[in-house]
C-alpha cells in the first residue's frame, strides 16, 4: 500500500472516529478522537490498516499540538507578551 493510500485511509479513520462519537452523543474534542483511533489501532488486522491508524494518531496528534501552541500564544498576547515584541511594556494592540 503506497503512502498516498495511507492517507486516504486515515482520513477516513480520522471520519469514522468522528461520527462514532457522533452517534454516541459524546463530544468531538481532538483528544476523544485520539482515543477512538487508539482503539481502532488495537483492532487492526493488518499492516496497512496499522499503517493507517499510526497516520491518523500523527495527523490528530499534530493537530493538537499545533491548537496547544496556538492557545498559548494567544494567552500571551492576551496577558501583554508577544514573542515577537522585545517588550511587553510596547504592546499596544494584538498582532
Amino acid at each position: 500500500m503506497g503512502q498516498g493510500e495511507t492517507e486516504k485511509i486515515a482520513g477516513e479513520l480520522i471520519r469514522q472516529a468522528v461520527m462514532l462519537l457522533m452517534d454516541r452523543n459524546e463530544d468531538i474534542t481532538l483528544s476523544s478522537v485520539l482515543n477512538i483511533l487508539a482503539d481502532f489501532q488495537m483492532r487492526a488486522f493488518n499492516t496497512g490498516q496499522l499503517n493507517a491508524c499510526i497516520q491518523a494518531i500523527a495527523d490528530v496528534s499534530a493537530a493538537k499540538s499545533g491548537s496547544l501552541r496556538e492557545e498559548s500564544a494567544l494567552k500571551d498576547k492576551v496577558a501583554g507578551k508577544c514573542s515577537s515584541c522585545r517588550s511587553s511594556d510596547n504592546v499596544t494592540t494584538l498582532h
